[in-house]
């Protein structure tokens, strides 16, 4: 049983400021990959992934400290580790290997194989969590998103486990 629960009888109204918020969200993220080929013609990954993140990065603390008023800045050791465990893997390995793939395939395979990350995060949990349970209609949503992944695999052009392949399994 997950932790989060909502209310029996909830009524949601979207306002549409949020509309307008995750349609400007959907097209950034999804013109994303465009943008990471066409940049890849002249930056290598991982500097292109660092690039990207020197920009962000100060934006986004700019946008939360405008918002929160709030310390942004981790306090004491455990909370500097956990950020420091999370930007290398988040930042460092993650971006670094899907700049790195998508070098190695199209970029409409790789935003596919991204928008299924959360079945496979949900496979990765299991060892994790093991307490929660993941219903019928999870197992089929992620025995579909993973043949979705097979089937980019044996569908692209070129032999099945040739130097593509490896850039699909990068960003996946």
């Amino acid at each position: 049983m997950s932790s989060i629960t909502q209310p029996a009888a909830a009524t949601t109204q979207v306002a549409p400021l949020n509309l307008l918020l995750l349609a400007g969200l959907s097209l950034i993220w999804g013109t994303a990959f465009v943008f990471i080929h066409q940049g890849l013609a002249s930056f290598s990954p991982v500097f292109f992934a660092a690039l990207r993140f020197d920009i962000a990065g100060p934006l986004l603390l700019g946008a939360a400290y405008t918002v929160s008023r709030t310390q942004l800045l981790p306090r004491g050791r455990k909370q500097w580790l956990a950020v420091s465990v999370t930007a290398a893997l988040n930042i460092v390995g993650y971006h670094a290997l899907l700049y790195w793939g998508q070098q190695h395939t199209y970029e409409a395979v790789a935003a596919v194989i991204v928008a299924l990350n959360p079945s496979l995060t949900t496979v990765f949990s299991r060892a994790l969590l093991p307490g929660e349970r993941v219903g019928p209609l999870g197992v089929a949503g992620l025995v579909v998103g993973l043949c979705g992944i097979a089937m980019l695999a044996v569908f692209k052009p070129g032999a099945l486990f040739d130097l593509r392949g490896l850039g699909e399994l990068a960003v996946a």
